[in-house]
């Protein structure tokens, strides 16, 4: 395969891509990929490949994937904020936040398929995300008050005994963790406050799979900020909350929605409806600041452009609907909810 793809080099089409002169346009899917594939490989050039919706971004990475192997990445999101609030896949969640991770580590170029909906979203600035990634090792020295509130900051979920992945437990000087980049969960023993060991081990029969000699843990969510960013979060919630009180049907029901929410916030309950307050953080970033030097290349430039406005709209309604029940504060005037911080349809 890798022969066919070579082959391809000196085609106009991949010269096009490589010199920023035009998008995909419209090929099928077998063809976009072989061409995306040849490209790639000459220009040794990372790139952001961004499809008009979510099923098409699956589609093409499947068929990257047996042309680039370990070089193309998946970054996908549900297509609605309203599906994302109330049924979102953990499957789809956990690859973002894997894919975050390799975007930030990688030290080769990669291709990373995408889709418009998942452009537009906010997410933690590149700095705040890196920080959250958590390094231990061996005779590292860390409170276990200090790491669970890590952990907690990094959306883990505090719970009795570890089964399933983004959670952990604590008990006397242990300390259970289930990364969502490893296959099992790793168990970390402490002396006083110091790392004693660290070992991989089976959910179901508490055998030790292996030993380590240290573990990174990526954050488990995507909507990362510390005590300050709260409390920042917090002053311009209750005065946009103060404002709408003045002027809403319902006041009582409005401040008890989100007084709930500010208790869920501060506490870092990992609920994805709460996404929608990420426009009330100091500063945030997008998809493409986690590879900012990548190349971007839109498959269907008009059909992104198309899809771009129904995203818009179907996000504007779907915040419409929620102020007019009580259940938000963010007017649509204010919303911030779409990241614009960057604008692929001008690439």
């Amino acid at each position: 395969m890798r022969k066919i793809v070579e082959r391809l080099f000196q085609n106009p089409a991949v010269e096009a891509i490589i010199h920023n002169q035009t998008g995909v346009g419209s090929l099928g899917l077998q063809e976009e990929a072989l061409i995306l594939s040849a490209a790639f490989l000459r220009s040794k050039h990372s790139m952001f490949v961004v499809k008009n919706n979510l099923y098409e971004a699956q589609n093409l990475y499947q068929r990257l994937v047996t042309l680039c192997e370990d070089d193309v990445y998946l970054y996908c999101v549900e297509e609605s904020l309203q599906v994302e609030a109330i049924a979102s896949s953990p499957e789809l969640y956990a690859q973002k936040i894997e894919t975050l991770t390799k975007l930030l580590e990688s030290d080769k170029p990669v291709i990373c398929v995408t889709h418009i909906a998942a452009v537009l979203r906010y997410l933690p600035t590149v700095e705040r995300f890196k920080e959250s990634i958590l390094n231990l090792s061996l005779g590292y020295r860390i409170s276990m008050d200090s790491l669970k509130t890590l952990l907690v900051q990094a959306g883990y979920k505090h719970v009795a005994r570890v089964d399933q992945p983004l959670c952990f437990s604590f008990r006397g000087g242990v300390v259970d963790i289930f990364s969502v980049q490893n296959e099992h969960p790793v168990r970390i023993e402490f002396f006083d406050d110091e790392i004693d060991s660290i070992r991989m081990f089976d959910v179901a029969s508490q055998r030790t799979i292996a030993t380590m000699k240290s573990i990174e843990i990526v954050p488990a969510t995507d909507f990362i900020y510390t005590d300050d960013e709260f409390a920042y979060m917090q002053e311009k919630i209750l005065a946009k909350l103060a404002k709408d009180m003045k002027k809403a049907d319902n006041a009582l029901e409005l401040e008890e929605r989100i007084q709930l929410d500010l208790e869920y916030l501060q506490m870092h309950v990992q609920e994805r409806y709460l996404y929608r307050y990420m426009n009330f953080l100091p500063q945030t970033n997008c998809l493409l600041d986690y590879m900012p030097n990548a190349q971007i290349i839109l498959s269907n430039v008009e059909e992104i452009k198309a899809h771009v406005q129904f995203v818009m709209d179907e996000t504007i309604s779907y915040i419409q609907q929620l102020y007019q029940e009580h259940r938000q504060i963010v007017q649509i005037t204010d919303s911030k909810l779409i990241s614009f911080q960057k604008q692929p349809i001008q690439r």
